[in-house]
């Protein structure tokens, strides 16, 4: 057998992983259930990033967002800024710039009869928050706010529920004036927002932008100005308005969301070493797979290389019978991953744990993501890894000498 036949290879290769089906089967399922869960963990986790960014940005953040340079460390209504003028609007209009919004938010109290609490009070223009925010998705009960002029309040499930009070009632919300008097005035609840996170409904409360600026005697200023730009967009969005307003503070939502930015590194990093554990386990199972098969053959490759196959062809053999296993293995967890993200595409409800979930900014439903590369790499790093696993063992069994391993029993 001077020449090597890669059919014959093949073939020898094929039918030998099967002489013993048990532990050739355990360790296709171990190549499978390896790229399995790397691609569902992958999708699930990248589900679970974009969520967290997803409700940070609808969390009235946006993907830029202008404000007076001190209202973030110090969010009272002396630190506004004027409405945006005609060289800031031709940049908020521009093509880079889905939505904005303008609105006066100030950390207030609201009171009902029973009950007060500490809010942040938004003054908005509903029309504006469609498709920018979570205000602009709708309300659970009563009605949406008409306009800026709207003298109606929208409260969240959570804080009607700790106000002890309902739809139609009257409370009172006080924050600080311009002056630096008390400004208070009585509103009536027109209607209930329920959002992802409980926090979020205890949180803030809302009525017309018009109407808070006059309570608070602050004529047409307001407290920000949040947008949603185009996907990669918005560094040059935040640089076209840092230059039209250079006294002023501009920021994207990665530096105004930092554990947000901080949860998905720490999501992503604990991605990477689960894929380490993947493929060490992996090559463990191929590279004990391969050392049995050898021993329990050595007598049979003491016979093909007393009867002339070059140690090349044993190499190969046994470097085919890997190769065999990890397609099998691979196909199969590759069917099965696709399959958990097909199966789970409407969403993974994790109502259960919402409680929990709310500390890191989650939402109750996460959606599955799988990217085309993550696919590419879990399933390259595994076979390459596994299939140089596999070269010491192949190498052992080429270089046995036949005497010595025929007379092994």
């Amino acid at each position: 057998m001077s020449t090597i036949s890669p059919g014959l290879v093949w073939r020898l290769s094929s039918r030998n992983i099967w002489r013993n089906p048990k532990r050739s089967l355990f360790t296709l399922l171990a190549i499978a259930v390896g790229i399995w869960s790397a691609l569902s963990l992958s999708a699930f986790t990248r589900g679970l990033n974009q969520t967290l960014v997803l409700k940070a940005i609808n969390n009235l953040t946006g993907h830029v967002k202008v404000m007076h340079s001190d209202y973030h460390r110090d969010p009272v209504v002396q630190h506004r800024i004027s409405m945006p003028g005609d060289r800031e609007l031709e940049i908020l209009n521009s093509v880079n710039v889905k939505k904005w919004a303008a609105r006066v938010r100030v950390p207030g109290v609201i009171m009902s009869e029973r009950e007060s609490y500490g809010v942040n009070i938004v003054g908005i223009d509903p029309a504006q928050e469609v498709n920018l925010s979570f205000v602009g998705e709708g309300i659970a009960q009563g009605r949406e706010l008409k306009g800026p002029e709207d003298e109606g309040v929208l409260v969240g499930k959570k804080m009607l529920e700790l106000l002890q009070t309902d739809i139609g009632k009257r409370i009172v919300l006080m924050s600080e004036g311009e002056a630096g008097e008390i400004a208070d005035r009585g509103f009536r609840i027109v209607g209930v927002f329920d959002a992802e996170l409980e926090a979020t409904e205890r949180v803030f409360v809302f009525t017309g932008r018009t109407v808070l600026q006059n309570m608070l005697g602050i004529g047409d200023d307001v407290s920000e100005v949040s947008m949603r730009v185009v996907d990669g967009e918005q560094d040059l969005v935040k640089t076209e308005l840092k230059a039209a307003l250079p006294n002023d503070d501009v920021e994207t939502w990665e530096t105004l969301e930092p554990l947000t930015v901080a949860m998905r590194d720490v999501q992503s990093g604990f991605l990477h070493i689960w894929n380490i554990i993947v493929v060490v386990a992996v090559g463990f199972g191929l590279v004990n797979t391969m050392f049995m098969a050898i021993f329990e053959r050595t007598r049979e490759f003491g016979l093909f290389r007393a009867i002339g196959m070059r140690p090349a062809m044993i190499y190969l053999q046994v470097i085919g019978e890997s190769i065999v296993l990890l397609i099998c293995g691979a196909l199969l967890g590759n069917s099965i991953g696709l399959l958990t993200v097909h199966y789970f595409a409407d969403g993974l409800d994790l109502s259960r744990f919402a409680q929990g979930l709310e500390h890191f900014g989650a939402g109750r439903i996460v959606y599955p993501i799988l990217r085309t590369d993550d696919v590419v790499v879990s399933n390259v790093t595994i076979v390459v890894l596994a299939m140089l696993s596999t070269i010491y063992p192949a190498w052992r069994a080429a270089r046995l000498e036949p005497v010595e391993a025929l007379s092994k029993i």
